[in-house]
């Protein structure tokens, strides 16, 4: 279990009251808060917590100023499948009712797509790059299949990107090729002055492969 789950404090206390006062409130902890709860982060992020909604919801004037919105095109009734399975929080060693406070989170597939679809909207990627292999370790990429379904060709190819940085070559050209658009635009990955062009995904990657040689160097 990622250290920190025992806090003193409470930093999700507005967000269980929403919870309280609508209990079919249909959000989920994302970015950041699911990446920590999750084990691929060493330490807890500080900055506003990030939330997904669908499009068609809006947060409680009183939580605007503690959360950071992460818009991805996913109905309401699609909020159960971005969980993580109970065989993955059994397989980790996390509570199957109290992991993420109790909340519902992101599971790795959802968090993928969501890296993939919003790079920018993730605020620690140094954090989570050594951690990168796990995080494509623990994904079903069926369940990323389907959670990709109306994203853009770039969010497909950054999220195949993804799991072949993180040691899963053989299933992300397998997942590449159920892509619903046989085009394939130039998809960018950060903004850095370094970049590593992938022919394979159409990544001309400014992040991940950049930091990966760093962090081998560090």
């Amino acid at each position: 279990m990622p250290a920190g789950e025992a806090d003193v404090t409470d930093p999700y206390i507005d967000l269980r009251a929403w919870k309280a006062r609508e209990p079919d409130a249909p959000f989920a902890l994302a970015g950041e808060a699911a990446a920590w709860h999750l084990g691929y982060l060493p330490r807890n992020f500080s900055g506003t917590i990030a939330l997904w909604l669908p499009s068609n919801q809006r947060v409680p004037h009183g939580l605007r100023s503690y959360v950071s919105l992460v818009r991805l095109s996913w109905a309401g009734g699609q909020a159960r499948e971005l969980a993580p399975t109970p065989r993955l929080l059994r397989r980790k060693g996390l509570d199957l009712t109290n992991w993420a406070a109790g909340l519902p989170a992101f599971g790795p597939e959802a968090l993928v797509v969501q890296l993939a679809s919003r790079p920018a909207s993730f605020r620690v990627w140094a954090d989570l790059i050594p951690q990168l292999d796990v995080l494509a370790s623990d994904c079903d990429t069926d369940k990323i299949e389907r959670l990709l379904g109306g994203q853009s060709a770039s969010a497909w190819q950054r999220a195949t990107y993804l799991l072949h940085c993180g040691g899963r070559t053989d299933d992300a050209a397998d997942l590449l090729d159920q892509r619903p658009s046989r085009s394939m635009p130039v998809a960018s990955f950060g903004d850095g002055p370094t970049a590593v062009w992938s022919s394979q995904f159409s990544v001309n990657d400014h992040l991940i492969a950049p930091l990966q040689d760093q962090l081998g160097k560090a």
